[in-house]
């Protein structure tokens, strides 16, 4: 009797054991993608400072690109790199933030008020958002689930600013801050 006794405790002690080593390692994992959702974040901010950075280097080029002023061939590859930098920066900030909003409780809808208050405001940033979204739509790019729901963000987004403000004109200064 006194042997079943201890082999009961034994196994009970077994089971807390591994229920224990179970539930330190869930909050070991949630840990460690805590840190890898800070490290993403921080890591996009450096990339947002490097492309402030790039559009500062060319706000000449940038700021006749945004107005949809007639560029040089050489020009407009460079506002288009620095458009489509800004682009992709800015969705996959977007991706970040959607991914972790039940978290956090912070969507990204800034990112999306920016992108749309850009191509609302700004003819050469709205042609050059066009090429691009009918490239997109052609299926010449990978298209991640996300995508739908940016582009339905987006696309209400538009919409709104075109029935608050139908004529905008806006200091070009602020082409993609």
């Amino acid at each position: 009797m006194r042997t079943k006794a201890w082999r009961q405790i034994a196994e009970a002690i077994g089971v807390a054991a591994i229920v224990a080593s179970l539930v330190f390692v869930g909050f070991q994992i949630r840990q460690e993608d805590d840190i890898a959702r800070l490290e993403l974040i921080d890591r996009s901010t450096d990339q947002q400072r490097e492309l402030q950075e790039w559009i500062a280097e060319n706000a000449d080029l940038w700021v006749r690109g945004c107005a949809g002023s007639e560029l040089s061939a050489a020009e407009g590859k460079v506002f288009q790199s620095i458009f489509d930098i800004y682009i992709s920066q800015t969705y996959n900030r977007w991706v970040v933030r959607y991914a972790i909003k039940e978290q956090t409780g912070a969507g990204g809808q800034y990112l999306i008020d920016s992108i749309a208050a850009n191509v609302h405001r700004y003819p050469g940033f709205r042609a050059a958002y066009d090429a691009r979204r009918s490239w997109t739509a052609e299926g010449r790019r990978y298209e991640d689930y996300y995508v739908d729901e940016y582009r339905r963000a987006l696309d209400a987004r538009l919409a709104e600013l075109e029935k608050i403000d139908p004529n905008p004109n806006w200091d070009l200064k602020h082409c993609g801050m």
